[in-house]
């Protein structure tokens, strides 16, 4: 005659663990106390919010127009860098800063000082052959 075995339904075994998982749980000192649970559960699922896809939104009042192209000199390149990772600025708002500190010093109205303009020139001396 085959050997029968005798099987515990699985519902005996939860039941068992259960009561096992709560007397362990109750055993345990735990640092926080156990969050209380909401009776009130409500029927709609809590919706995650997502970023918007692509850059964030600019805040600057400066209109987008008369774009330029500029090509630096290798150390200008690594000043601006530098300052745009130290700041946590946009590398424009460092050439903008420059070029108004330089038109407030040596712009009068609409004609450039002496000064700036002599500082113009040796630059482009300097760097042009």
């Amino acid at each position: 005659m085959p050997k029968i075995k005798q099987l515990t339904p699985i519902s005996a075994l939860a039941d068992g663990m259960k009561a096992q998982t709560e007397e362990l749980y109750d055993k345990i000192p735990t640092s926080t106390p156990p969050a209380p649970i909401a009776e009130n559960v409500t029927s709609e699922p809590a919706v995650p919010t997502y970023k918007k896809p692509g850059r964030k939104k600019d805040n600057s009042i400066i209109p987008r127009q008369n774009g330029k192209l500029i090509f630096f000199e290798e150390r200008h390149n690594r000043a601006v860098e530098e300052i745009h990772w130290q700041c946590k600025v946009d590398r424009q708002d460092v050439v903008r800063t420059a070029l108004n500190e330089f038109l407030k010093r040596y712009m009068a109205g609409e004609i450039i000082s002496p000064e700036g303009a002599e500082l113009i020139r040796q630059y482009v001396r300097d760097t042009h052959l």
